[in-house]
């Protein structure tokens, strides 16, 4: 995600094309060169928020350019001008908001942002003002990103000058000429009316009365009990119902003390030395003329001070569900119900009231606003926390929204288990409090007893206890008939068949290429890591998520051979060879839209080529030994250097790319008996006093010399591989033999005073990995696991990724009904011939039973597996991948490398994917339902998943 006053950034090139537009000294105004105010902060925020009401941000001088559109007319007069736009616009009063809420329609082709920024933190900086630097003074050269952060250390023109400027971000996807006419365009498109009536009411016009009279109708106010009620008319909530009316009974919280009465406001309460001239004592009139002037330069001129009126207070009620493992079953209908009668309550006082859940800390939903399925949704989710101390931080030190309005004063409720009250982590956040707020917790048991109870200095104090009755059975959740859809599919240019369960990767070494296979993506939020056979696996940092990401796929091929992994801006890049040639391509892993692109070059047999990433154009340069080959992410175009190409940009990032030796985070790694000249960024070892210097690095970095124990840590050694990014380097030594013998590693310092942070032992000079910041590093534990850790922190890692999994295929039996799969000492039976699936594991012993009816087998023998050569076509895109096939009555098996049981009918149709570990299964179906424990499948269950899973494979049985 980029960063607010990242976002804020305005370019150079771009600014200068609008005139020269530049922030102000204070942040507080753009201006042109003479100082005359093009629009002020407050303005760009108003409009930014009606613009991300219809659609993502896009880049902020493209934002500009609108606002220049609006003020000033456009800059070019083809084509012209359908209506008077900025007369439109003054005559209605400069209706930003309006305003930004048409601009996101006649954007809609525009190319938005990679990892697009916070909307309400950049609205808070806008707001405030003052926080806004000006770039100008940010070298142009240092601002370049590469693969890495060269650049973070410039210095801008900040209020004060004692901050530094963030890094820019990415150049603006289309030039000021084509952005402008691309909008011109899209405005000629409507009539004079269409665009007064959007910037009277923010919106497009309704085709007739009638639609006006039914929206307006549909967004009338509702309270709090019409937005919640409805939900438990839902399957998963249905046992709720029958709690809802003693619970409204049982629940009240006590009402607040009443503050002392406020004094009078508005009149004059003390004397000041700063005020305005109507409010000077009459005394002060009566000083000498120099004397006046003398107190006034120095404050000491006296003034009235008026004492201001106390800003009103509002209450708002915060409803906080733990849905982790201790309120599954039974006492989450308890507290589903309590939720619903706590908004019944809201509406009784009046007050705002907002709902939050452990599934999606640091969200807070108001019921009015959010959409009915959202909230459904949230409320129907569950999660494997232990307790709800992370959902209970994030609400209480919530930061305040500059839209706000008066400060609240919040009555938190807990909806939790009576244990989780005693937590450590909870007890503590109850303790700080912050001022004006009171926490409550409704503790709900598996017998359901129900206690409330005030949480004073951290201990609950109780204030009512009853029990609920027990749930109606007649109201116990039944099977949805509607699929779940599957969270997180992958869209675009992926293998037909993908990887839907939460596995680490199998046994084996991972890929040899010739750069990284695990990397950080730009905002350093996930770690990912190329697995066998070219599978691209990824982890969270926090531990919260992992998955297994479907390979590129391209013209009936799959990209097995992979070269590198490059973290990019809110994805990664896997940098590869397709199928079984040697044609470079690039597949690129959106994580914002959860889609894959590929970029095939169909031209030259080049044997290597490097990779770039260039951050500030969020784009991918492969350069070879005859051309470059340019890949904007954004847009999806792609240039070669050896055609014509018109945009400056473009050859501009070319050119920069040129004269670097190696793609960054990497610096050349020079010696001092090494006369080679250092391109790029550098790092050079003088052997004889063990003392390193850096070249080409934004920051200034005094040359230095490491120790341990009063001796040069470096003297006598060399460097084979060197990394930079953001103020972190890190060197990697290798070992040495012989008298004085020592290990491998990487030696990190912080700079550009260099600071010696924790060593980090290593398996080879590939084996490490920096966050974009330099704030935590990755290495290789072992074949594919990987551990992470805060570069300052010599304490245990933050995260460790699992040991792998099964590195075997299993042995499967396949028959009209039934499957058996056999993995290691355990042998799982799955039959669908009932209503639901009907799963049995058992020893290796149950292979002999299953062709004998008289102990309680099928009365048929298992079919054999058949060889890889066998293969039915839909599976025939990878055959390293699939190893073996089953043909069964009506259905094809086809087994693959990690364990998968792929199953389609003879069409090639998909109809599930099994998985077998250690005597439990896992399944999915292509419209995302999934059945199986959650640390396979990385969700919890469906909703009637086992029936409708057994239906489908024997609607599969039937057609064939």
């Amino acid at each position: 995600m980029i960063p607010a006053d990242s976002y804020l950034h305005i370019p150079e090139a771009y600014g200068r094309w609008l005139g020269g537009l530049r922030w102000s000294d204070g942040g507080e105004a753009v201006e042109f060169p003479s100082g005359e105010t093009f629009a002020f902060s407050r303005e760009l925020s108003l409009f930014l928020e009606g613009f991300a009401a219809g659609r993502d941000p896009i880049h902020f001088a493209h934002i500009l350019h609108l606002m220049h559109l609006l003020l000033r007319g456009p800059l070019n007069r083809e084509p012209a001008m359908p209506m008077d736009l900025v007369g439109g616009f003054a005559v209605l009063g400069r209706p930003h908001r309006n305003a930004g809420a048409f601009c996101s329609r006649l954007c809609a082709e525009v190319p938005g942002l990679p990892d697009p920024p916070d909307v309400e933190a950049v609205l808070r900086l806008l707001v405030a003002g003052a926080a806004v630097g000006d770039y100008r003074e940010l070298d142009e050269d240092a601002g370049l990103v590469l693969w890495g952060d060269y650049g973070g250390g410039a210095r801008g023109g900040w209020p004060g000058g004692d901050r530094s400027a963030p890094p820019p971000i990415d150049e603006p996807p289309l030039p000021p000429a084509h952005f402008e006419r691309l909008v011109l365009e899209r405005l000629a498109r409507q009539t004079p009316e269409q665009v007064r009536h959007w910037f009277r009411h923010g919106r497009a016009p309704e085709a007739d009365a009638s639609a006006v009279a039914d929206r307006v109708e549909a967004e009338l106010p509702r309270s709090f009990r019409e937005a919640l009620e409805p939900l438990l008319d839902r399957p998963r909530l249905a046992g709720s119902a029958g709690l809802l009316d003693r619970l409204v009974g049982a629940l009240a919280l006590p009402p607040r003390r009443l503050a002392r009465e406020a004094l009078p406001t508005g009149g004059y309460a003390d004397l000041s030395h700063r005020g305005l001239p109507e409010r000077l004592l009459p005394s002060q009139h009566a000083i000498d003329p120099d004397e006046f002037l003398r107190r006034f330069a120095e404050h000491e001129l006296l003034y009235y001070r008026r004492e201001e009126p106390h800003a009103p207070e509002s209450e708002e009620l915060l409803v906080l569900i733990d849905q982790g493992v201790r309120t599954w079953g039974a006492v989450r209908s308890v507290l589903a119900a309590a939720a619903v009668a706590l908004g019944r309550l809201a509406d009784r006082r009046g007050v705002g009231m907002r709902l939050g859940t452990s599934a999606a800390p640091g969200r807070l939903v108001d019921p009015i606003l959010a959409d009915p399925e959202e909230l459904a949704s949230l409320l129907e989710a569950s999660d494997l926390s232990p307790h709800p101390g992370p959902l209970l931080a994030s609400a209480l030190v919530e930061p305040a929204s500059p839209a706000a309005g008066p400060p609240r004063r919040r009555d938190v409720v807990l909806l939790t288990h009576p244990r989780s009250l005693d937590e450590p982590e909870v007890e503590a956040l109850a303790r700080v409090l912050p001022p004006g707020d009171r926490l409550f917790a409704l503790a709900v048991d598996d017998r359901r007893d129900v206690q409330l109870a005030e949480l004073r200095r951290g201990r609950p104090v109780p204030l009512a206890r009853f029990r609920a009755e027990p749930i109606n059975r007649s109201l116990a959740p039944a099977p949805s008939p509607v699929p779940t859809p599957a969270p997180g599919d992958w869209g675009g240019d992926v293998e037909p068949i993908g990887f839907p369960f939460r596995c680490p990767p199998c046994g084996g070494p991972p890929p040899k290429g010739s750069g990284p296979m695990f990397a950080f993506d730009e905002a350093g939020e996930w770690l990912a890591a190329v697995g066998p056979h070219g599978v691209p696996h990824a982890w969270r940092v926090d531990g919260s998520a992992a998955q297994a990401w479907p390979r590129g796929f391209s013209g009936g091929e799959v990209v097995r051979t992979v070269d590198a992994l490059i973290g990019v801006a809110g994805g990664f890049a896997v940098i590869g060879r397709l199928g079984d040639g040697d044609r470079p391509v690039a597949v690129h892993y959106d994580l914002i839209s959860r889609t894959v692109r590929t970029y095939v070059k169909y031209l030259s047999d080049a044997p290597v080529w490097d990779w770039f990433y260039l951050r500030e154009s969020h784009a991918l340069i492969a350069r070879g030994p005859d051309e470059s080959w340019y890949v904007d992410l954004r847009t999806g175009g792609r240039y070669s250097s050896q055609d014509r190409c018109s945009s400056e940009a473009i050859a501009r990032d070319l050119a920069r790319v040129d004269a670097l030796s190696i793609p960054p985070p990497r610096l050349l790694t020079l010696h001092d008996d090494d006369t080679r000249p250092s391109t790029g960024p550098s790092a050079r070892l003088r052997r004889a006093t063990g003392t390193i210097t850096l070249d080409g690095v934004p920051l200034s970095w005094r040359p230095f010399r490491p120790v341990s124990d009063g001796q040069p840590v470096l003297a006598g050694r060399r460097l084979e591989r060197a990394l930079y990014r953001g103020r972190t380097l890190a060197l990697y030594v290798p070992g040495r033999g012989g008298a004085g013998a020592s290990p491998s590693c990487w030696l990190l310092f912080q700079g550009p005073d260099p600071t010696r942070l924790p060593d980090r032992p290593a398996l080879g000079p590939d084996d490490l990995a920096l966050s974009a910041d330099g704030a935590l590093v990755a290495v290789r534990a072992g074949e594919n696991r990987y551990a992470v850790h805060a570069a300052a922190d010599p304490g245990p890692p933050l995260l460790t990724t699992p040991r792998a999994g099964i590195s075997g295929r299993p042995h499967i039996g396949l028959g009209r009904d039934w499957m058996a799969i056999h993995e290691g000492p355990q042998v799982t039976l799955v039959r669908w011939d009932r209503g639901a699936l009907d799963v049995r594991s058992a020893s290796i012993d149950l292979a002999s039973t299953l062709s004998d009816p008289t102990r309680g087998g099928l009365g048929s023998p298992m079919l054999a597996t058949d060889r890889r050569g066998h293969l039915p076509a839909w599976a025939s895109y990878d055959r390293r991948r699939f190893k073996a096939t089953c043909r069964g009555v009506g259905l094809v098996a086809v087994i693959d490398a990690f364990g998968h049981v792929a199953l389609a009918d003879p069409s090639g149709t998909l109809v599930c994917i099994l998985l077998a570990s250690r005597g439990r299964l896992a399944a999915w179906l292509p419209d995302g339902t999934r059945l199986g424990p959650a640390e396979l499948t990385g969700a919890p269950p469906s909703p009637g998943a086992s029936a409708r899973i057994a239906e489908a494979l024997r609607e599969a049985s039937r057609r064939a």
